[in-house]
């Protein structure tokens, strides 16, 4: 499996900013994730599908279009892909905020969703989503199999979703294509 590459960011992403870590572990927590010395063998960021800044949204964030708002996905632990056999569960923080300060309208769904060669695509199993704080977002027992594809984390602004494979408004890699 291929290591991600990091991203290095300009000033410290907000959903850093947003939670008031006592500082010797906001260092460590720092560390570890810019360094990408998270155990599972990949860096500790998460990149999205399109890298760069936009407008609106700060470099390694996704730009929620229509919705004038950001996202951005980081990994706690993980990212484990499990071969058969194994249950190692990943988890991470996902961030939601909107630049010009406007609070969410609804509650977000996020859920796993798994594109594989042919174009067959998969869901996953349940998440555990716990809300930290407004727009942040801990993101527990996720189950990554290793299959031939690449796994992604969905999310739907609109609770959850009818059609899972076509009713989400962003999606982030979590995984490189196998």
């Amino acid at each position: 499996m291929k290591e991600k590459q990091n991203v290095f960011y300009k000033r410290e992403p907000q959903w850093r900013r947003a939670l008031s870590f006592p500082k010797a572990l906001m260092g460590f927590v720092v560390a570890l994730t810019s360094f990408g010395l998270v155990a599972g063998g990949l860096a500790a960021h998460s990149l999205p599908s399109s890298q760069e800044a936009t407008e609106l949204c700060e470099l390694g964030e996704l730009e929620i279009q229509g919705w004038n708002l950001c996202f951005h996905y980081e990994y706690l632990e993980g990212p484990y892909v499990n071969p058969r056999g194994e249950r190692r569960f990943s988890s991470g923080m996902a961030h939601i905020y909107s630049p010009q300060g406007q609070a969410l309208e609804s509650e977000p769904h996020f859920y796993l969703w798994m594109k594989m060669p042919h174009n067959h695509e998969h869901g996953g199993r349940p998440l555990k989503v716990q809300a930290l704080r407004e727009g942040i977002f801990q993101v527990e027992e996720m189950l990554l199999m290793s299959m031939p594809g690449q796994w992604f984390l969905r999310l739907n602004l609109d609770g959850i979703p009818q059609n899972p494979a076509q009713d989400y408004h962003a999606e982030w890699a979590l995984t490189e294509w196998e």
